[in-house]
């Protein structure tokens, strides 16, 4: 048992018994920089479906679009921030394509 300030605690079931995870002991940083075989594979990535990605960006630069709109039209913000909602709403339709190019990789 383990003594605490607010008296004795009882281990938790399963403490001190770590899974084996590994085979072999941790290789460190240096010699998986020598050795680059001797790592992990690389998982592969997520599949993630950009179109949406995108529409939801555009979407989200939009709604700032109209608040930034209404804030500099009663002098809170400057105008430049409209222009700044304006260019990602642009960025992301000329995304949009490049997206729909993409979507089977």
């Amino acid at each position: 048992m383990t003594r605490t300030s607010s008296g004795p605690v009882p281990p938790r079931p399963g403490a001190g018994a770590w899974p084996a995870t590994y085979d072999r002991p941790v290789p460190s940083v240096m010699t998986l920089l020598l050795h680059p075989e001797r790592r992990r594979p690389t998982p592969a990535p997520p599949a993630t479906d950009l179109v949406r990605v995108v529409l939801v960006g555009v979407a989200v630069w939009t709604v700032a679009l109209v608040v930034v709109g209404v804030l500099a039209a009663t002098g809170v913000v400057p105008v430049g921030a409209v222009a700044i909602c304006g260019a990602g709403i642009l960025l992301g339709l000329l995304g949009l394509p490049w997206a729909r190019r993409h979507r089977g990789d």
